[in-house]
């Protein structure tokens, strides 16, 4: 039987309207002629084309998309910007590249659920970068312009010397929190636990797991949880255990590089001391958290904490424009503050392990799928290129709200001035919001994301950053993880148990 094209993609799971890779319109000047030809010339050479770009739906992408004409503008070329949850990109992407078909010239590759099982399917960007007839960014694009070690993290895969994907967006793990709620309850809680209520970056978990109960037990009318939590299985359920877990001694489920990971871990540490203690206080920590915990991702904690159910969320920091809009969030106006995510406490720490602010993030990369016609792949490149510059970081995030990852960024005055509330650039809204009766709001930061940038930046260059576990088969791991993350929480099975089986799993998994 022959199928259509169309019938052919649906079957595929890659949907309808994907055109495959998209089409390419050549500029009639020569390779040779290209290589001494302007700036200008060179980002128009495939004026006429058009690509396909599949992300995730974070925010950054949505910034990107909507100062997408600037891109077009610049090329010519007509960019297609689907945009999906992290688990139906890592799908469709794998079924992509794993058929060879490059449906997708460039696609959105976080560095572990895409990047490490599918780095091989992405043209070395090396190749690109010594291509005289291509462009150039200011600032170029070597490890030294991007943040601490972001382009080991999107880029190099298990000692491979290729790069893989450009860091094009940053989130990394804070604690955001409602200080006005703090402040007003503050003195409830320090006539039951003697001391005030506070969060600094000394604020331990088993601190925190103590506002949760006062929180859960006072039934405040204007707050009804301690803090929401992003517990479902997958990655999301990964990173928000992990957090805890690398607190609490700066505990690893292997002993390897993070940053560049390994496709031959060995035996894991699953089911040492440390790690069945650290269940049993996470355990202890769902009890007491918003009751969506157990299945919320990233989105869902923000949903609670905006809508004003929970007074706490460790949280990426690109949030932060949800966070900040007074139309959307019970947070905004000036209610919030960010911080470094929660330290460890000598009391759930086995041994002499260290306690740190354990911090953790999901860079997303930007990579070229190399089974894309070679045109194509140039066409893309052009977007890669452009998405991650100096000049296109820092416009997304002054006028939408991005998430930079070059240095330079981060060292603009107006940037810089933007990390503290006190001294950011502010603008004023059409329309005065009312955020409850009586409290009206006119005003916004300017760069709402730049507020969590202190905290970021201090835990990027410090040993509470925990990357990995970048593993070749990421995706079958943390789903054992967090399956039996699931079953402790829910009282199926004891700390000691679920620890156990994801070491039987995972070790049976990597044939140790």
């Amino acid at each position: 039987m022959d199928f259509t094209r169309r019938e052919v993609l649906k079957k595929l799971g890659l949907g309808g309207m994907v055109l495959v890779g998209g089409t390419i319109v050549k500029s009639p000047l020569t390779k040779s002629q290209l290589a001494h030809a302007s700036e200008d010339k060179k980002w128009k050479q495939f004026a006429g084309s058009k690509i396909v770009f599949m992300s995730e739906d974070t925010p950054p992408t949505a910034a990107i998309k909507s100062k997408i004409k600037v891109f077009t503008d610049l090329t010519g070329i007509d960019i297609e910007i689907i945009q999906e949850h992290l688990d139906i990109v890592s799908e469709k992407v794998g079924i992509d590249v794993r058929g060879r078909k490059g449906a997708y010239a460039c696609f959105y590759s976080q560095d572990k659920p895409i990047g490490a099982p599918f780095y091989k399917h992405a043209t070395d960007l090396r190749d690109f970068e010594k291509d005289p007839s291509l462009p150039k960014t200011p600032g170029g694009v070597g490890d030294g312009v991007w943040l601490n070690r972001f382009l080991d993290i999107t880029g190099r895969f298990f000692g491979d010397s290729k790069i893989a994907a450009y860091p094009y967006d940053n989130a990394v793990a804070v604690m955001m929190y409602r200080k006005d709620l703090f402040e007003k309850y503050s003195p409830n809680f320090e006539s039951e636990y003697g001391k005030p209520l506070v969060y600094t970056n000394d604020t331990t978990w088993k601190d925190v797991l103590e506002i949760c109960k006062f929180f859960k037990k006072a039934n405040f009318p204007d707050v009804k949880y301690g803090i929401a939590l992003q517990g479902r299985e997958g990655w999301g359920g990964q990173l928000d255990y992990q957090r805890v877990s690398y607190a609490n001694g700066m505990w690893l489920e292997w002993d390897f590089d993070d940053y560049f990971g390994s496709n031959q871990p060995g035996p894991c540490k699953w089911g040492d001391e440390q790690s069945i203690m650290t269940m049993g206080n996470y355990k202890e920590l769902m009890k007491y958290a918003h009751p969506d915990s157990l299945t919320n991702d990233w989105s869902g904690a923000n949903t609670a904490y905006i809508t004003g159910l929970a007074a706490m969320q460790p949280q990426y920091g690109e949030f932060a424009a949800v966070v900040e809009d007074p139309s959307q969030s019970k947070a905004a106006g000036g209610r919030t503050a960010y911080a470094l995510c929660p330290k460890g406490d000598p009391e759930w720490i086995v041994g002499n392990g260290k306690a740190v602010n354990g911090t953790n993030c999901g860079i997303g990369g930007i990579a070229i799928n190399r089974w894309a016609g070679k045109d194509l792949q140039k066409a893309a490149y052009l977007f890669a290129l452009w998405s991650t510059s100096h000049d296109t970081q820092y416009m997304v995030l002054k006028d939408v709200g991005g998430t930079p990852t070059r240095k330079s960024v981060f060292d603009m005055p107006d940037v810089k001035e933007a990390f503290d509330r006190k001294t950011a650039p502010m603008k004023k809204l059409a329309k005065p919001v009312e955020m409850e009766k009586g409290v009206m709001v006119d005003e916004v930061p300017l760069m709402p994301n730049a507020l969590t940038y202190g905290p970021i930046l201090e835990a990027i260059w410090k040993p509470q950053f925990v990357v990995g576990p970048k593993v070749v088969k990421f995706n079958e791991y943390i789903q054992i993880q967090t399956s039996e993350i699931q079953q402790c929480v829910s009282g199926l099975k004891t700390p000691e148990e679920a620890c156990k089986a994801i070491k039987q799993k995972t070790d049976r998994l990597y044939r140790v």
